[in-house]
């Protein structure tokens, strides 16, 4: 999943700028640039919400936002570097971001995936007949092995999503020292000509 929505990703971008390419003056994806980053720092906000202002809104309407400004953000980025991978730093950055990316997909989708299966399990647990256990599984139900299996996947789930988390969090660290090199990289050598 994170694969296809990388590739159509890149897809965008790059119809982008085959159609307007050679439209657009050179400043233009200057501004591209950090008109992304400001959107993606935006998209920060969902962090701020998760530790800090707990009574804002649902989570849930927070994260598809963290989601949308992201996603928006990083086009406005991939544009900005139309594609080129001359130097170092500002490749590396791209790199990062592309992983931040995949990493946040991911994550979405283990999310998603997470809370279905949580929320399956306790419409099963309520509608639970009281009964013995040999009584349900005589009837049909599923057993207590059933039961033990179904929760050692869920507790080998919220595991990974522990440490898909720690990951992203990494990669966000990484990309965010990438970004305010690249910027202190560019006005140095470009001045602060914009």
């Amino acid at each position: 999943m994170a694969a296809l929505y990388f590739f159509f990703l890149n897809l965008l971008v790059f119809a982008f700028k085959y159609v307007a390419g050679d439209l657009l003056p050179k400043i233009a994806y200057i501004y591209m640039g950090i008109a992304g980053t400001v959107i993606v720092i935006i998209s920060l906000g969902y962090v701020l919400r998760k530790r800090y202002l707990k009574k804002l809104s649902r989570m849930k309407t927070w994260l598809d936002l963290h989601v949308l400004t992201g996603s928006f953000g990083s086009f406005l980025i991939f544009v900005h570097s139309e594609f080129h991978f001359r130097a170092l730093l500002p490749s590396l950055t791209l790199i990062a971001m592309q992983l931040v990316v995949i990493s946040g997909v991911i994550g979405r989708y283990l999310i998603s995936h997470l809370s279905k299966r949580i929320s399956q399990e306790k419409a099963l647990a309520a509608k639970a007949p009281k009964a013995h256990p040999n009584e349900v599984a005589a009837a049909g139900a599923r057993s207590a092995r059933d039961e033990e299996d179904d929760l050692m996947v869920m507790v080998f789930s919220v595991s990974v999503m522990k440490h898909w988390k720690l990951v992203h969090v990494q990669l966000t660290a990484a990309l965010t020292i990438l970004i305010v090199l690249h910027v202190i990289s560019e006005l140095y050598y470009r001045g602060l000509r914009l």
